[in-house]
């Protein structure tokens, strides 16, 4: 919880809806931090959470509340699953349904947990773990690690499509055998888009165990952002602004937005580029803006705060890139859609599922450079396609990707799952 990306964000969102209808919530989470504690809502726009709990402290903050147990990530990775298996079955022993967020990290203690409890459990799955460090793995991540030059990045590796239709060995053979094991024993797959349908049903998964729902997020928490934004002049902002977010890890093609700046700069020379996350490759990353001569175009800024992203990513002359060899459903795309930011991202996963090309967004082959670079200053130039794009991308999703249908369907999967674990 607190890391950039759409898991953290759904889990609290989730916990926080099942308690506001009447259900006990307990998430279980990897954290850097050893510490439990009950989790308290943000305050909404015009009042701070002190103010709120001290004119009415039986109101909605509190009622919302959640059990946060934190397990720490920094540990050896079999102490660590066995810290978080432990962990599960201790608040899972008087819970009637288990919910995993993953198919191995969390999905593998859990389940290993649950051989013990026998509860109904449903696993979600939002990316293929295996193909992950498959990809760590090619892409030479260790040397990343101890400093080596951006040269050392590899984009050789397999796409996760043609993974799956590989069988790998080593480690990696390992983790392709767990998280198959964890779906068969789940009870029902929650994914949140058709292409990772497919997925599943390429680790042998039956069609009818999967439920397809598509990401959503709260809109009040997105208004209450708008809010605290002042309106900004164009004197305000001389610079076009491309944002990326994401992990620093090899698919998500971070060093490829650097690499195509200097011929972007020669056209749109007032454009900067702003990077939001942390990982692995961000010394490697760091390198290579280096070696480019870029430190006061392109800004590798980490980790950020969820509602202090929303808030930067607001603005007229702002735009979002995702230039990524894989996504399941980006949470980050849905998020700039609602807040009117123009797209533009890899024809991959399910990317195309929430933007149509030149319609919702502007959709490009992934690390294809003169197409990236294109895109972008079609986003720059264009206005009245931008325009466009605000408008259709926004009407998409207040239609397709509403919080409490999302809510909704999710509960009529944990309720019937129990349901029929019961009888």
């Amino acid at each position: 919880m607190g890391d950039i990306g759409g898991p953290a964000i759904y889990s609290e969102s989730l916990a926080r809806e099942l308690i506001k209808r009447g259900h006990k919530v307990t998430v279980v989470t990897y954290s850097s931090s050893y510490k439990s504690e009950i989790r308290n809502p943000p305050p909404k726009a015009d009042q701070s959470l002190t103010e709120k709990s001290e004119t009415n402290p039986k109101s909605e903050i509190q009622n919302s509340n959640f059990l946060l147990v934190r397990v720490q990530r920094e540990l050896p990775l079999l102490l660590r699953y066995s810290f978080y298996k432990l962990t599960a079955l201790w608040h899972g022993w008087h819970a009637d349904i288990i919910y995993a967020q993953d198919s191995v990290s969390a999905g593998f203690p859990t389940m290993l947990a649950n051989l013990i409890l026998r509860k109904p459990f449903i696993l979600k799955v939002i990316g293929d773990y295996a193909w992950e460090q498959y990809q760590n793995q090619k892409s030479k991540i260790k040397n990343q690690k101890l400093g080596m030059l951006p040269s050392s990045i590899d984009h050789n590796g397999l796409s996760l499509d043609d993974f799956l239709n590989e069988k790998p060995s080593g480690k990696i053979k390992a983790f392709w055998n767990i998280e198959r094991w964890v779906a068969r024993r789940a009870n029902k797959i929650i994914v949140p888009s058709n292409y990772l349908r497919g997925v599943v049903q390429k680790w042998g998964i039956q069609s009818a165990k999967i439920e397809v729902i598509y990401n959503s997020f709260d809109w009040s928490s997105l208004q209450n952002s708008i809010s605290k934004v002042p309106v900004e002049t164009p004197e305000a902002t001389p610079h076009d602004t491309i944002y990326s977010v994401g992990r620093l890890v090899p698919w998500k093609g971070f060093d490829t937005l650097i690499e195509i700046m200097p011929e972007a700069l020669k056209e749109k020379p007032n454009t900067e580029l702003v990077i939001y996350g942390d990982g692995p490759m961000r010394e490697g990353l760091r390198f290579k803006i280096k070696d480019l001569g870029l430190e006061t175009h392109v800004k590798l800024l980490g980790r950020i705060d969820h509602a202090k992203l929303l808030e930067a990513l607001q603005g007229e002359r702002k735009f979002f890139v995702l230039n990524s060899s894989y996504e399941g459903m980006s949470h980050q795309i849905l998020e700039c859609q609602a807040l009117k930011i123009p797209c533009a991202v890899s024809r991959v996963g399910g990317n195309p599922e929430i933007v149509e090309n030149e319609k919702t967004g502007l959709l490009f082959e992934y690390n294809n450079k003169e197409q990236i670079k294109n895109a972008i200053i079609r986003l720059l130039d264009e206005q009245a396609l931008v325009e466009h794009i605000r408008e259709k991308a926004y009407a998409q999703i207040k239609d397709r990707h509403d919080f409490n249908q999302m809510i909704e369907k999710t509960i009529t999967v944990l309720q019937s799952t129990l349901s029929y674990y019961i009888v």
